[in-house]
C-alpha cells in the first residue's frame, strides 16, 4: 500500500504540502506506520480469530504491528526513491522476495542456525507464537530501529530538498 499511497501522494502534489506544512519527517513517517498497522493488525485480527490460528493474542499483535512497521519503512524507502508507481513495482518484488521466502520456510518448519535474525522468520515466530518469541520481538525491533533511521534519512531528504518528488 505505500507504494501507492506515496506515489498518489506525489502526482496530487499533496507531498509538497505536507512538506511546506509543520509537519516533521517523524511524524509522517509515524503517520503511515500506523495507519497501515492498524489495517494489517484489523485484517489479520479478522482472519487469525476466524480460522482459529491464533495461540497467543499478544505476539501475533506484537508480530503483525511489527511486521506492518518493517514492511512500511522499506515501501516508504523504495517508493521515495522511485520517480514512478511502476518503477516502484519493479523495485520491491525482489525485496519482497527476500523478505517472505525465509518466512514461509520457516512456517514449513524448514531451520538453520541463526534463521530468527531474519525479519520475516521473526515476524512468522512471533505470529505462531513459536519457543523464540521474545528473542524474535527483539530483533524485529532491531530491524525496525535500523529501517526507522533509514526511512527518517530519506524522508528528511525529501522534506529538505524536495528532490525525490518530480515536478
Amino acid at each position: 500500500f505505500i507504494g501507492s499511497i506515496v506515489h498518489l501522494e506525489k502526482d496530487e502534489r499533496t507531498f509538497h504540502s505536507i512538506i511546506v506544512s509543520p509537519v516533521r519527517p517523524i511524524q509522517y513517517i509515524l503517520s503511515k506506520y500506523v495507519s497501515l498497522s492498524l489495517i494489517s493488525l484489523f485484517a489479520s485480527l479478522l482472519i487469525g480469530m476466524v480460522s482459529g490460528l491464533i495461540v497467543n493474542v499478544f505476539a501475533f499483535v506484537i508480530g503483525i504491528l511489527f511486521g506492518a512497521m518493517l514492511f512500511t519503512s522499506i515501501g516508504l524507502i523504495l517508493a521515495l526513491n522511485s520517480r514512478t508507481l511502476n518503477r516502484f513495482m519493479v523495485m520491491i518484488v525482489p525485496m519482497m522476495i527476500l523478505l517472505m521466502i525465509p518466512g514461509g520456510m520457516a512456517v514449513f518448519g524448514i531451520d538453520f542456525p541463526g534463521f530468527l535474525l531474519h525479519p520475516g522468520v521473526a515476524i512468522i515466530e512471533l505470529i505462531v507464537n513459536g519457543e523464540s518469541a521474545w528473542l524474535a520481538a527483539l530483533i524485529l525491533l532491531s530491524w525496525l530501529s535500523i529501517l526507522t533511521f533509514f526511512c527518517l534519512n530519506q524522508v528528511n531528504t525529501a522534506f529538505k530538498y524536495g528532490k525525490k518528488v518530480p515536478s
